[in-house]
């Protein structure tokens, strides 16, 4: 097999437990037979292996972690999906006959004035939900960055109350959107690991089974002790 995808040694079994064996012996040598602790010493000696045991276990941190925020990003992706639909909607009730419209003049019309700056309005919004309708994400992949309004082609300037709700409403989408695509990004952030906790992941077993091998080690020389 080609060395270069080969597993490390603290990825296997064997190792691991070679590395057992080998401190098992190096402890013995020199803690029971070698410097001979004293009763006292071995009581230290529990400071050393928990320590190094907890070490082992702080990269098993990520497990649980790892799971609740993929649980919790995927109800935060399922809550974006809804809300780019919204967005969407929003954006197509800009385009809908409802805004895009011709005003037919009627006995109960306002005057020739008004109606023509209301066309104008109704026009204008028409136009604008129109242009951006294309330029929305459909999806969460799309969505590189929080949405900004300032990117957007310039918002008409509008008096009519219905025109000014569209617009409105537009704006709310695009906050809820903003807000969940940052959530999302923090808890893509949180499954993250430091450099410390990789480090820790990788040597984890190593450094329990080095632990465990103390703690035999230490079980050994209080029996000589009591012998």
């Amino acid at each position: 097999m080609d060395t270069e995808f080969a597993l490390p040694f603290f990825a296997e079994t064997k190792w691991v437990v070679g590395i057992f064996v080998l401190s098992l012996g190096i402890f013995h040598w020199l803690l029971v037979h070698h410097f001979s602790l004293s009763k006292a010493a071995w009581k230290k000696v529990d400071y050393v292996w928990l320590g190094v045991g907890a070490l082992g276990i702080v990269g098993a941190v990520e497990i649980p972690r790892n799971v609740v925020s993929d649980n919790l990003l995927s109800l935060a992706e399922s809550r974006m999906a809804s809300a780019l639909r919204q967005l969407h909607s929003a954006a197509q009730f800009g385009t809908s006959d409802a805004v895009c419209r011709t005003f037919v003049r009627s006995p109960v019309s306002p005057s020739e004035l008004e109606l023509s700056n209301s066309q104008k309005e109704y026009d204008a919004a028409c136009s604008w939900f129109k242009q951006v309708l294309p330029m929305l994400p459909m999806k969460l992949e799309e969505l590189a960055e929080p949405l900004a309004m300032n990117r957007l082609p310039t918002v008409p300037t509008v008096s009519d109350q219905a025109l000014t709700w569209s617009f409105l409403q537009f704006r709310r989408e695009v906050l809820i959107v903003n807000q969940h695509l940052a959530t999302i990004l923090q808890l893509r952030d949180n499954k993250k690991r430091s450099l410390l906790e990789e480090v820790l992941r990788l040597l984890g077993p190593i450094l329990l089974a080095v632990a465990i091998a103390l703690r035999i080690t230490k079980v050994t020389g209080e029996l000589k002790y009591e012998s």
